[in-house]
């Protein structure tokens, strides 16, 4: 007889033999983690971050903000091409800066039409800023089927490259690390169905 190799096969009595999941180690700091927990629900309080969930979350919270003020401040004490400072000076200049360098980095112009569906900008708004962009050379513009399209000039492109040079050093391990715990955390969350909504789910309602 072959046995049935694609089903899985087990007895659920074993499963009141196994304590792995819950080792020695670990049970001085359960009970006290537990016994916190409920002090505070019975107190009606907010339960205090002391798990390794509330850990995971702060300590990547810490490190993204970190990082973001880090470069921040970079920045602005290193970056000194005209470029630069026009595309940092609004949120939406650097949104199409992006945009413009993605084209030159793949060879396609990218239209003001693109940039507004994509990026929630108005069109007069990305207009306006890629032909001031375009009249100081920070970008170039040809014309295709009777439509303006725009791509990054390579004083832009070299501002960009510079960027990632210098903010390269402040992506450390430590960040990487906080992060792969804190999604290790939320694919638990999803895997377990401790989620009522994938998070994908959650961000297309919000």
């Amino acid at each position: 007889m072959k046995d049935d190799q694609g089903k899985k096969i087990w007895l659920d009595e074993f499963d009141d033999l196994y304590n792995y999941h819950n080792p020695d180690w670990t049970q001085d700091k359960s009970t006290l983690l537990n016994a916190e927990i409920i002090k505070a629900v019975r107190q009606n309080k907010p339960i205090p971050p002391i798990t390794f969930a509330a850990d995971s979350l702060l300590n990547h919270l810490d490190s993204e903000l970190e990082y973001e003020i880090s470069r921040m401040e970079r920045r602005i004490k290193k970056e000194s091409s005209g470029a630069a400072q026009y595309f940092r000076s609004t949120y939406p200049k650097y949104i199409c800066w992006m945009f413009l360098c993605r084209a030159t980095i793949q060879r396609t112009g990218v239209s003001v039409s693109e940039v507004a569906s994509s990026s929630g900008l108005t069109p007069n708004g990305v207009r306006s800023i890629f032909e001031d962009a375009a009249d100081a050379e920070y970008a170039y513009r040809f014309k295709h089927s009777g439509i303006f399209h725009y791509a990054a000039s390579n004083s832009s492109m070299t501002a960009y490259v510079d960027r990632l040079r210098q903010e390269a050093d402040l992506f450390t391990d430590e960040r990487l690390r906080h992060l792969n715990v804190f999604q290790s955390y939320l694919n638990f969350l999803n895997k377990s169905q401790l989620l009522k909504t994938p998070l994908s789910s959650n961000k297309k309602q919000s």
